[in-house]
């Protein structure tokens, strides 16, 4: 299965969790996706076992912890590679973001950690939206 179709999916619950202010339909995930229900039912099937959701079959979909933190990761990493093409490499913000969107996918939390690092451990996106704290980070 791939690692970037499973994040999409966390993702795109994590955002619809928020939307609606409680658990996903899969026929709201399949509308959001562009995909199948079939293809959803099947995901959710995989992301269940993974430990990443929680389901009850034909019930609605939710995140599990394991789900919030890895969907968590991957903004932090986006955030952080958007700050870094726009600084360091002059890409404009649109660039940036659609270039994050394909690295945070195979960033590790090693190579994350480094960037952090690099970039001096900025709080606050270009369009000064706070940047997702490392998850070992305390308040």
């Amino acid at each position: 299965m791939a690692r970037r179709g499973v994040q999409e999916y966390l993702d795109a619950i994590q955002h619809l969790q928020e939307e609606s202010e409680g658990e996903v339909s899969i026929s709201v995930l399949a509308e959001r996706l562009g995909v199948s229900r079939p293809s959803v039912s099947e995901m959710i099937r995989k992301l269940t076992e993974m430990g990443l959701v929680h389901h009850v079959p034909y019930g609605k979909v939710s995140l599990t912890e394991k789900g919030e933190h890895t969907v968590h990761s991957l903004s932090r990493r986006h955030c952080l590679w958007e700050i870094f093409l726009v600084r360091h490499l002059g890409l404009d913000a649109q660039q940036a973001y659609e270039a994050a969107c394909e690295l945070e996918h195979s960033t590790s939390s090693f190579v994350e950690e480094k960037l952090d690092d690099f970039l001096g451990h900025p709080e606050l996106r270009s369009h000064s939206q706070p940047i997702p704290r490392a998850q070992n980070d305390t308040q």
